[in-house]
């Protein structure tokens, strides 16, 4: 499992991330995970009031603590999975919602986004 560290501070608006080191099973995980990060700079004026989690997966108690102790911003969990929510992560969140496939499928970036370096698209497999 990746450690989550700040290696140093961040303004209480900037994001906040680890890169994940690749399973053996998936070398491509961290090219998805910088492609992901460069998407999100193409919004302008992105601004980060909140940390909204969509998963279930309780290896993120960590990062979820993190946020919501260390730099006081209310964590919200969005679960795309049809089961309750993860026993672990629910003390530890502000709100929890259960999100819709449909939901969840239009909330999607579009295959290819351009930035100041040109184009470039989401992997096939997601």
């Amino acid at each position: 499992m990746p450690a989550f560290a700040a290696a140093r501070p961040n303004p209480p608006d900037q994001l906040l991330t680890a890169l994940v080191d690749p399973r053996p099973g998936d070398p491509d995980q961290r090219v998805r995970q910088e492609t992901y990060l460069r998407a999100l700079a193409t919004i302008p004026n992105l601004s980060i009031t909140l940390a909204v989690i969509v998963s279930n997966d309780s290896d993120l108690l960590l990062p979820i603590r993190f946020v919501a102790e260390e730099l006081g911003k209310p964590v919200g969990l969005l679960n795309p999975q049809r089961k309750h929510p993860s026993v672990a992560l629910s003390p530890h969140v502000t709100f929890i919602k259960q999100i819709r496939a449909g939901e969840l499928a239009k909330s999607q970036f579009p295959a290819t986004l351009t930035d100041r370096r040109g184009s470039f698209s989401k992997p096939p497999s997601w």
